[in-house]
């Protein structure tokens, strides 16, 4: 067969594949025709240098299509349930659809070992820190280990060893972790330690936490898994702004009151208090 009957037969051919992508997949064609269009015009170069060679005598051999079709987007299948585990146990298909119809799923799962803390909604990958919380209280998988993110800093949060970067967040923002503590901690941040009947607070309550997490990569509620959390930042956003506003009026030393309290507030939160119930 000359060069030129190789290029009308994968002319035929891929029409003949966009047609059946088309009737396949008509939502996603869009996906599929961006590759097929490319693998075109390489294809046609390499029918006009003869490097092709011919299948049965009639088509030329295209392995690219497969692999093209097959990297498609448009063309992947959810994935199966046993192909994910969650704390060590494979999710059957009732636990996946529950998984993916909860109020905030993970996103872009996709197979492989994760771990899932039931009681905060923190979730990642085995052996990793957090990626990010999803709605806590779901009957999927199995209990988590101790070492499910394979921490070293021998402190606990729902009986799961923390990461490094973890333990600098709860330091950072005020936690005191000393004698290596085992925390129980809820959806909304509200935290406690093990044994005792005592709330001490609520990390996501706490001012700069988000930050912190932002820059060390960290997950943070988002509305879907708690619309709580954002309305009490801004509250206390707004009572801190109207507290600075109230400092001292104009002529009064009012910008040195307020240097001096933004200076203590590095070192204590109950210096800042006082300072502000003075003036």
């Amino acid at each position: 067969m000359t060069s030129g009957g190789i290029r009308t037969s994968v002319k035929a051919y891929i029409n003949e594949q966009r047609l059946a992508s088309l009737a396949v997949n008509h939502e996603n064609n869009q996906g599929i025709n961006t590759h097929l269009a490319p693998l075109a015009e390489a294809t046609m170069a390499a029918a006009s240098s003869n490097s092709y060679g011919l299948c049965d005598g009639n088509m030329p051999c295209l392995p690219i299509l497969s692999s093209a079709a097959k990297s498609c987007e448009a063309n992947q299948l959810p994935p199966a349930a046993d192909t994910i585990s969650v704390n060590g146990q494979p999710l059957t298909p009732e636990e996946l659809r529950l998984l993916q119809s909860c109020p905030n799923p993970p996103k872009k799962l996709k197979p492989g070992n994760y771990w899932y803390d039931k009681i905060c909604g923190l979730w990642g990958k085995e052996g990793q820190k957090p990626s990010e919380i999803i709605s806590p209280h779901l009957c999927v998988g199995g209990g988590m280990k101790e070492n499910a993110s394979n921490g070293s800093t021998q402190v606990f949060i729902n009986g799961r060893e923390i990461t490094k970067v973890e333990l600098w967040v709860l330091q950072l923002v005020g936690v005191d972790c000393a004698g290596n503590p085992h925390f129980w901690v809820t959806e909304d941040g509200t935290y406690q330690e093990e044994g005792m009947n005592c709330i001490k607070g609520s990390i996501w309550r706490m001012a700069g936490t988000k930050l912190v997490c932002a820059v060390l990569s960290l997950p943070v509620p988002s509305r879907s898994s708690n619309p709580i959390i954002p309305e009490i930042i801004e509250q206390r956003s707004e009572r801190t702004l109207q507290k600075i506003l109230l400092v001292g009026c104009k002529g009064s030393g009012a910008s040195t009151i307020f240097k001096q309290v933004f200076d203590k507030q590095r070192y204590s939160k109950r210096v800042v208090n006082e300072s502000l119930l003075l003036n």
